[in-house]
């Protein structure tokens, strides 16, 4: 196992490092997450965040006025970002990564979404709730690829900082942040030499990443949020039918789960018809969003 800073022989560990120290000959079970970034206090993260935006914002008014070219264009350059070494691998079962085989399977699920088209969400984090087979994996895809050159440039800081060498890489669809187009350069970045192949890496600020249970965790509580709105202030439609055994004639929440179908095509009607639920959630649970801890990381990074 070789992680960044035994592999550039870096006399420090995870706890001193402003990056994540991943496994560079594995994959590592962290994924970057927006609702990190877009809650950060950080000074240098302001322009990530103002890049996240507006991509999200340009893909909505693009969805909602049916501009499936420019739909298409902007999600184009959105694949596996493997030189993080985050997320789920190829050759791992759970895998949903968003690959080339996967991609227009990705841009048709999030183009043709009843909840984007009617432009009810403005954050990335959001579209997890309600788009089906879209969970932190590919959410972390296409952040990764938003933000690629600000992770560039935050890794090229860090190897002069840290004395890592760099070599001359291509590198493919990166978002330019002025235009909203995918670019391609040659640029410098560190290098894993692997069976005698160099792998470009890009380092990725610890403060950024959040576990697939953390994820699991935010949706479960998202799910509950929302199906109390519902029971306490929502349209009455989506509980006509329902018996009433609970106290003064109310609804019991295992009586309204048991006539539920699948969560996110639930979530889907809720928020067509309230979508200030997914506001009323982030203002209730934003105190709740904090990074993971130097322990957490290390028990993924060092396998502890």
């Amino acid at each position: 196992m070789t992680n960044i800073s035994t592999y550039f022989k870096l006399k420090t560990k995870q706890d001193k490092l402003p990056f994540v120290d991943v496994v560079l000959d594995d994959d590592n079970l962290l994924f970057v997450d927006p609702r990190h970034i877009e809650n950060s206090s950080v000074r240098d993260d302001e322009q990530v965040k103002d890049c996240l935006y507006k991509f999200f914002g340009n893909l909505v008014a693009s969805i909602a006025a049916s501009n499936h070219r420019r739909t298409s264009e902007l999600l184009n350059g959105v694949e596996e970002p493997k030189e993080t070494r985050l997320g789920y691998g190829e050759d791992n079962s759970n895998g949903k990564s968003a690959g080339p085989q996967i991609k227009k399977e990705l841009i048709d699920s999030i183009a043709n979404n009843p909840v984007i088209k009617a432009n009810k969400v403005s954050n990335l984090s959001d579209i997890s709730f309600f788009i089906p087979n879209v969970g932190i994996d590919r959410i972390s895809d296409i952040t990764t690829k938003v933000i690629k050159q600000f992770l560039i440039e935050f890794t090229q800081k860090q190897c002069r900082s840290l004395a890592i060498p760099m070599k001359k890489v291509m590198q493919k669809n990166i978002l330019n942040p002025a235009t909203l187009g995918w670019e391609n350069r040659s640029l410098e970045l560190p290098v894993f030499n692997d069976g005698g192949i160099d792998k470009p890496i890009i380092f990725v600020p610890k403060h950024f990443v959040s576990r697939d249970t953390d994820a699991n965790s935010n949706f479960n509580c998202f799910f509950r949020f929302a199906r109390n709105y519902i029971l306490e202030k929502g349209n009455r439609k989506f509980i006509k039918g329902i018996p009433r055994n609970g106290k003064n004639n109310t609804i019991l929440k295992k009586d309204f789960d048991e006539s539920l179908g699948a969560k996110k095509d639930e979530l889907t009607k809720w928020l067509l018809e309230h979508p200030d639920i997914v506001h009323d959630y982030w203002l209730d649970s934003i105190d709740k969003i904090t990074p993971l801890s130097d322990d957490e990381i290390s028990e993924v990074v060092y396998r502890k």
